[in-house]
C-alpha cells in the first residue's frame, strides 16, 4: 500500500511538472531533463513509468476525458437523450471540471498540444452521430454542421479555461447556448440593417 502510494505521488509529480513547464513553453521544447528537474526525480524515475513524453501528456489527457466520462453531471457529451447544449448542464460541467481548468487551459492553449483537441473532437464527434439519423440532409451539410458544433464546444472550454476568474459560469452558458439555438447574429443582438450599413461604410471608407 505504501509502495503504491509512494508510486502515485512520483507520478503525480511528474504529470504537475509537465503541466507547469507546458504553460511557459511550446510541448515540443519541452525534454525529459526539463521534467524530471522541475519535478525532482531522476531521469531513470521518469522512464520506470513513462517511455517518452508524450506517453506523459497521454496519461493527463485520458485521465482528464475519463473524469469526465464518470462524472454524472456531464454524461450530457455521452448520453444521446440529453440536450448537448442546455445552459444548466453547461454549468454543472464547468464546476465539475473546475479542479482541471488550469490543465485544460494548457492543454486547450498550447500550441504544440494537439492531441487533447483530437481526442475531445473524437469524443463529441460520435455524441453527435445523432444527427445523421434526425435529419435528411447532404453528407457535406451534416460534416460541416457536426465541425461547426465541435469548434463551439471546444473554443467554449478553452474560453471558459482562460477566462473563468473574470466571466461567470452562467454568463458563458447562456451565450454558447444563444449562440446554438438562434444564431450569432440574434445572441449578440446585432440589427441586421444596421450591421449591412456599417459595412458598407466601412467598404466607403477603405475606398
Amino acid at each position: 500500500m505504501a509502495y503504491n502510494r509512494k508510486i502515485e505521488q512520483t507520478q503525480r509529480l511528474l504529470k504537475e511538472a509537465l503541466i507547469k513547464l507546458l504553460g511557459q513553453q511550446n510541448f515540443e521544447e519541452i525534454t525529459v531533463n526539463d521534467i524530471v528537474s522541475e519535478a525532482y526525480v531522476t531521469r531513470s524515475t521518469f522512464y520506470r513509468y513513462y517511455d517518452d513524453k508524450y506517453e506523459l501528456l497521454s496519461e493527463i489527457e485520458d485521465q482528464i476525458l475519463q473524469f469526465i466520462r464518470n462524472e454524472r453531471e456531464v454524461e450530457f457529451l455521452m448520453d444521446d437523450k440529453t440536450e448537448i447544449f442546455d445552459t444548466d448542464n453547461i454549468i454543472k460541467l464547468f464546476n465539475a471540471l473546475d479542479r482541471y481548468s488550469e490543465v485544460l487551459r494548457v492543454l486547450l492553449t498550447n500550441v504544440g498540444v494537439l492531441s487533447f483537441k483530437m481526442k475531445i473532437r473524437k469524443i463529441v464527434s460520435q455524441r453527435l452521430d445523432f444527427l445523421n439519423k434526425m435529419f435528411q440532409s447532404s453528407n457535406v451539410r451534416l460534416e460541416l454542421g457536426k465541425e461547426y458544433l465541435i469548434a463551439i464546444i471546444i473554443q467554449t472550454f478553452e474560453y471558459w479555461a482562460q477566462y473563468k476568474d473574470k466571466v461567470s459560469e452562467e454568463e458563458i452558458a447562456q451565450m454558447i447556448t444563444a449562440v446554438y439555438h438562434q444564431g450569432l447574429i440574434n445572441a449578440l443582438n446585432i440589427n441586421v440593417k444596421e450591421l449591412k450599413s456599417a459595412q458598407i461604410k466601412i467598404k466607403k471608407s477603405e475606398n
